[in-house]
Parts: C-alpha cells; sequence; structure tokens
C-alpha cells in the first residue's frame, strides 16, 4: 500500500471515529489507553486528556 493511500485511510478512520457516536478506547498490552475518541469523551464524561495513558 502506498504512503499516500496509507495517509488518506489514516485520516478517514479517524474522520469516522470524530463523527460517530461510538465509543471507542485503544489499549496497549499493559492495557494503557492510548486511543479516546470524542464519542468517548461524550458519552462517558472524562476528556481525552484525563485518560490518556491511564490504565
Amino acid at each position: 500500500m502506498s504512503d499516500l493511500l496509507k495517509t488518506a485511510s489514516a485520516s478517514l478512520f479517524l474522520a469516522v471515529l470524530d463523527i460517530q457516536d461510538i465509543c471507542v478506547m485503544s489499549t496497549d498490552s499493559q492495557g494503557t489507553i492510548q486511543m479516546f475518541n470524542p464519542a468517548a469523551e461524550r458519552l462517558l464524561g472524562y476528556s481525552q486528556m484525563e485518560v490518556m495513558c491511564q490504565h
């Protein structure tokens, strides 16, 4: 896959996460939060800054 296509795919993925009312969180293998989308902020009441890098 070309770098341009990878970048476009990543941008589209992030745009979809930003507009959907679907709570999405991602953790690493140790359980540390690596991604917390805007819908998660709205639905759970925590900001991304509050939860990033937390267990």
